[in-house]
């Protein structure tokens, strides 16, 4: 099974960061608005979930452009959302950009803002509402640096129960099943220690086969 991670993310979170570690370390394509942009024929909703479709055939990262909602319902995307405090954001941007404080908090507030409408307007849902992704990570609580690693932790886990697991031919693993049913079962910003695929803290999620 492919395993396509999309990220929504907060201005100035260290999202791309995030991405940039997770696409090293598990040597699949990090896909953003710019890459996904020059591949669509044209600049409409259509084209560009035509094109987040195709990438998807493939393990990948996606950063952004509703690419969560585009895949809704296929087992093998993992929906991450990053956030972090505002006063952190700022000045993360502030660094990044040498702004001063008002000239990076304008920033900030207006690629939020951008990314706020053409969420709600090709979706018609909430941007960052908490039931649209299957994890959380608060980069001001976590730190930039600990969420690829947590990330990690978790996705090596599940290819360790997969590897265990085995797999005949013509049949799809225990545990890959196991996975799509707990990605599909319910969303939360934790993971727990029992349940490979769900994030409900210390308490099994009833899927498991």
């Amino acid at each position: 099974m492919n395993l396509v991670i999309t990220m929504s993310r907060r201005y100035g979170t260290g999202a791309s960061m995030i991405a940039g570690q997770l696409s090293e370390r598990l040597s699949i394509p990090v896909y953003d608005r710019a890459y996904i942009e020059h591949e669509m024929e044209s600049h409409s909703y259509a084209d560009e979930a035509e094109v987040i479709r195709e990438l998807a055939a493939n393990s990948c990262i996606i950063l952004g452009r509703c690419a969560s909602e585009i895949l809704k319902g296929q087992a093998n995307v993992f929906n991450i959302y990053i956030c972090a405090d505002k006063e952190d954001r700022i000045h993360r941007v502030m660094m990044l950009k040498s702004l001063s404080y008002e000239e990076a908090r304008d920033m900030l507030e207006s690629n939020d803002r951008m990314r706020c409408d053409y969420y709600h307007e090709n979706t018609g849902k909430v941007w960052g509402d908490v039931n649209n992704y299957h994890m959380i990570l608060d980069t001001s609580q976590l730190g930039i640096e600990n969420c690829a690693d947590i990330l990690l932790r978790y996705f090596e886990r599940i290819e360790i129960i997969y590897s265990l697991q085995g797999c005949c031919a013509g049949e799809e693993p225990a545990a890959a099943v196991f996975f799509a049913a707990c990605l599909n079962s319910h969303n939360s910003s934790v993971l727990c220690l029992n349940c490979y695929g769900c994030s409900r803290q210390g308490e099994e999620c009833g899927t498991r086969p």
